[in-house]
């Protein structure tokens, strides 16, 4: 991998769409949440509640699919034809990882994937380490004791919000990796991609915290890496 920073304006975008599904999957489940309880406690079922809540997610979450996949495709296109230009050995084709991108968001988690492989991106100490670990932490407790209760205020509570928790966590320790993967690559000091962090968090979130194993492995994993590369302080 090369250790030389070969960083565009369209990276950031590129973060903006690949961190935007998880994050919004989160913010859109958060508003359903609350326009279903605004229904319920307006004198109406739960059931009705449940299909407020469905019905945010089915309106607002092709909207944000349609946003993201635009600004997806267009960063993919940029960065990808900036990278051509540099001489490095990874030449990506813009317009396959355009068009990729639009109809399919994972074409963007292999595009990040490949960067990282074989570029470092220039960041600064990270601050997002210490988020992770709390809003991961609660996330986590959350999501057990919904796991334990099973049914009543855990279930009713727990899972809703280590669902909107969820998002928020896929972002800081991508942010966080990313201080990390360039600190491994300019110390030579051990190999960790910010894409498999990020995509591990984001599938725990379209999964639900019915699989609350996956992020605490994903969590657990990565605090390991942390260790290894950087202390976890």
């Amino acid at each position: 991998m090369s250790t030389r920073d070969v960083g565009t304006k369209w990276d950031r975008w590129l973060d903006v769409a690949l961190v935007g599904w998880p994050v919004g999957f989160s913010l859109m489940a958060l508003a359903g949440i609350v326009y279903g309880v605004a229904i319920a406690g307006d004198g109406n079922s739960v059931l009705g509640g449940m299909a407020g809540i469905m019905g945010v997610l089915l309106v607002g979450l092709p909207v944000l699919g349609v946003a993201l996949g635009v600004v997806l495709a267009v960063s993919l296109y940029m960065d990808a034809s900036s990278l051509g230009e540099t001489g490095i050995e990874w030449v990506p084709s813009p317009v396959l990882y355009a068009i990729g991108g639009l109809l399919i968001p994972l074409v963007g988690y292999n595009y990040l994937w490949r960067r990282y492989k074989y570029l470092p991106r220039k960041t600064h100490e990270s601050v997002w380490w210490y988020a992770t670990v709390i809003l991961g932490g609660i996330s986590a407790v959350l999501s057990l004791v919904g796991l334990v209760d099973g049914v009543g205020i855990g279930m009713a509570v727990g899972f809703p919000a280590a669902i909107v928790l969820s998002g928020p966590v896929a972002a800081t320790i991508y942010m966080d990796a990313r201080f990390l993967h360039e600190k491994a690559a300019r110390e030579q000091s051990g190999k960790l991609n910010p894409a498999n962090y990020l995509l591990g968090m984001w599938f725990a979130t379209l999964i639900g915290t019915a699989l609350l194993p996956i992020q605490v492995l994903v969590l657990g994993y990565y605090a390991y890496k942390r260790q290894q590369i950087a202390g976890l302080r």
